[in-house]
């Protein structure tokens, strides 16, 4: 019998994660985001933030790596695993397929392959419904990728990386279709190419749709770090 884990919808920590998730291809404001996603993870400890904990530091991870800072990604990374609980199946496939792909990246792409084929064993006791299905498709694109760090000519992982970013990624977030698409480029041949042009091409006029949004939940979240801010200033001038 698989335990979902209830996790407090009103967290702040939930609503920064959400829009670090949403800028992931805007390193730069992702970036400006640590001190707020630090500052809840490790000062705060709100009760309502516990749950949403390993989810912050998975991207605390994903943040640090997108800069070169490799001793800081895996620290968090390791955190980032250590804060699931045992039933929290999903979070912990997430983020192990993550830390595969930085294994296979930039240590051993075998020690790479074993977490993400952990993480593919953690989808198989996970619930069998329409999100389980899907996310699991898309940690199997994770083994291929690996598999293409490991061999770039390795024809089968590329032809399944390449069917997966073109048809079997399209119910997925823009972020993993972005990500797929992008990865198989190198590896795609002259009659392949084309399509995933066109396809990063479709991704990102729908992902233009979505900056007003992003900017208004980052908006909230400097807004709420003006305050805090001032409220702190506030309290020192008065004890002085």
């Amino acid at each position: 019998m698989v335990v979902l884990a209830f996790k407090n919808p009103q967290s702040s920590l939930r609503r920064t994660i959400k829009v670090m998730k949403d800028l992931y291809d805007n390193i730069e404001r992702r970036l400006a985001l640590e001190p707020t996603l630090k500052r809840q993870l490790f000062l705060e400890k709100n009760e309502a933030d516990i749950t949403w904990n390993g989810e912050g530091l998975h991207q605390l991870a994903l943040s640090r790596e997108s800069v070169g800072d490799f001793d800081s990604a895996e620290k968090y990374f390791q955190l980032a695993i250590e804060s699931f609980e045992a039933h929290e199946l999903l979070g912990m496939a997430r983020v192990k397929r993550d830390y595969g792909l930085y294994l296979a990246r930039h240590v051993d792409p075998k020690l790479g392959r074993y977490e993400i084929e952990q993480a593919l064993a953690l989808h198989d006791d996970d619930v069998q419904n329409r999100k389980g299905r899907r996310q699991r498709r898309i940690t199997e694109s994770y083994l291929w990728r690996v598999q293409l760090l490991a061999d770039s000519e390795d024809a089968e992982a590329r032809d399944k990386l390449i069917e997966f970013a073109l048809s079997g990624s399209r119910d997925c977030c823009q972020r993993d279709q972005e990500q797929a698409v992008a990865f198989a480029l190198p590896y795609a041949g002259l009659q392949q190419r084309p399509l995933l042009d066109a396809r990063l091409l479709e991704i990102k006029a729908k992902r233009r749709q979505l900056p007003g949004t992003i900017g208004s939940a980052t908006k909230l979240i400097i807004d709420t770090e003006l305050f805090i801010l001032g409220w702190t200033l506030r309290k020192l001038f008065r004890r002085e």
